[in-house]
């Protein structure tokens, strides 16, 4: 836990112990009121959407669903009950809703605005979680990691339940990227992490790239037109690229250092993150570069996955993780906002449904 978050987090403790909660009390029987969850003396606030009132209790996730205000309960390994019941996929515009890692385990939405929190998955004990992708608003992916190798997963949304999309013996895939039914990724099948491609309706695979270097996060374009993925040669990491067939490989020079390219809903190049001399990354887009300028040093993002949600042409909102928590800046009016920032828990690799 870093110091800010640490302090942010005390804070919030020393808040709580003063008696903020105490309006959804009934007097001193410690019951809630409207089935809010009772919390270290507390009733959980009900503008509490996320952190102190969701916690791993023994062997079952408990967790206080603001929307529907009641908490709930769910075996663990697997999927919460509220997302079983299909609460995610009921209709409306889904455009711009979030995916994103609590401590590395367990799988949430919310939307833009960090509202709307819904627990999707949770990994079990021993297991993480890693870069969820949309394919749509009833379908995410995401990486499962268990005794250090990886597989990706299939959850639908609709129906609660998840399949493995990849699951070879001694072999790990990693960095799903998926633009209808195809998804690029990268796996060490062949021995160094290499590029492939996937049709989703067969489940045929294709390795589009080979040779000693480690190549992985693989961005695969709206268009289909190209993939650019990260090379790293064991010195130091820079884009190159691929066609869907696997031609026309190129390696992209000044881009040392750059990692995590991801293609918003129509842009034609990348947006990345580039290393900066103090610490961190900066956000790198199509219409602005340096997004996250010197001044605002405080907001630069992690490496980890990021997300972007297209409104208009060079108008864009990414989502990004710092400090632990997931921010969001959009490109051009140079505006941001705290998205999820919840004490206790540790948020990573962002994802924006652009469907």
């Amino acid at each position: 836990m870093t110091l800010n978050k640490l302090v942010s987090t005390l804070f919030l403790a020393a808040t709580l112990s003063l008696g903020s909660c105490s309006a959804s009390t009934d007097g001193d029987s410690g019951q809630c009121k409207q089935g809010r969850v009772w919390y270290q003396g507390e009733c959980c606030p009900d503008d509490n959407s996320n952190g102190i009132c969701d916690w791993i209790e023994g062997d079952a996730i408990v967790g206080h669903d603001i929307q529907e205000d009641a908490a709930v309960k769910s075996d663990l390994p697997g999927v919460a009950a509220d997302t079983a019941a299909g609460s995610e996929t009921s209709g409306g515009n889904n455009s711009g809703k979030l995916a994103y890692i609590e401590d590395q385990q367990i799988l949430v939405s919310v939307d833009e605005n960090g509202n709307n929190r819904k627990e999707l998955y949770f990994a079990g004990i021993g297991k993480t979680i890693q870069t969820p992708e949309w394919r749509s608003a009833s379908d995410i992916y995401f990486v499962l990691v268990e005794n250090g190798k990886r597989d990706i997963l299939h959850l639908d949304l609709s129906s609660g339940q998840t399949e493995n999309i990849t699951n070879t013996p001694n072999v790990s895939e990693q960095d799903p990227s998926i633009q209808g039914q195809y998804m690029v990724y990268a796996s060490d099948e062949q021995g160094s992490l290499d590029i492939w491609l996937m049709d989703l309706s067969n489940g045929q695979k294709k390795r589009l790239t080979s040779g000693p270097e480690q190549e992985y996060q693989p961005a695969l374009a709206k268009d289909l037109n190209r993939i650019v993925f990260v090379t790293n040669d064991g010195e130091t990491t820079r884009f190159s690229s691929v066609n869907l067939s696997g031609g026309s490989l190129a390696i992209w020079d000044g881009t040392e250092g750059q990692v995590r390219p991801i293609f918003g809903n129509g842009n034609l190049e990348p947006f990345y993150l580039k290393p900066v001399q103090w610490g961190g990354y900066d956000i790198v887009g199509t219409c602005v570069t340096g997004l996250l300028e010197t001044e605002m040093g405080q907001f630069y993002s992690e490496d980890s996955k990021f997300g972007i949600h297209q409104t208009g042409p060079c108008e864009y909102t990414i989502f990004y993780v710092n400090n632990g928590d997931i921010r969001s800046v959009q490109e051009w009016y140079y505006s941001q906002k705290p998205i999820v920032t919840t004490p206790f828990v540790t948020e990573s690799d962002v994802t924006v449904l652009n469907k």
